[in-house]
């Protein structure tokens, strides 16, 4: 069973951005009800997977992905990013849905938001360099399109910033 959380907890919200894309082209509300669900459901997960860490922790492999397999863990130490990260999501989801209000092209903001919060846990629940990097640099692309959102002048440069940084952050 705590497999089965800690693969959610990546899996929930990696599925969940496409899914929230489509319903937003129909229905905004009900694609912000949905995302506040859905970081619910991983902080749910997340709080279920404390009484399992204890030891060795919960750790996972998946072959074939990413070349050498997916290898994941959560332990004490993970576990306090990963539940940190989990709650403030949740609550940051919850309060973007009227802040954004009345801003433009909320719908793909909501899609990179979502990623960019399932690459973090990635990044937290990775138990190798390699997925760690691939997380990281998911995290660097999806954000990306956080910092130019508004899509003015000011927010362009500093994505151009925000580009040269990350990759010379990933090199």
């Amino acid at each position: 069973m705590e497999k089965v959380l800690l693969v959610s907890a990546l899996l929930i919200p990696f599925v969940g951005s496409a899914v929230g894309y489509f319903i937003g082209k129909k229905n905004e509300k009900a694609r912000d009800v949905f995302n506040i669900i859905m970081t619910g459901l991983v902080f749910l997960a997340v709080i279920m997977m404390y009484p399992h860490i204890g030891g060795e922790g919960i750790e996972i492999e998946i072959p074939d992905i990413m070349g050498i397999g997916l290898f994941l863990k959560l332990d004490a130490f993970r576990y306090i990013f990963a539940f940190i990260t989990a709650f403030v999501w949740f609550l940051a989801t919850m309060y973007s849905t009227q802040y954004l209000i009345k801003y433009k092209k909320r719908n793909r903001y909501y899609a990179f938001f979502i990623l960019t919060y399932a690459s973090t846990m990635g990044i937290f629940l990775s138990d190798n360099l390699l997925n760690l990097f691939t997380f990281f640099e998911i995290m660097s692309i999806t954000s990306y399109f956080l910092v130019i959102h508004d899509e003015d002048e000011y927010t362009r440069d500093a994505g151009k910033t925000y580009l040269i940084m990350a990759i010379v952050g990933g090199m």
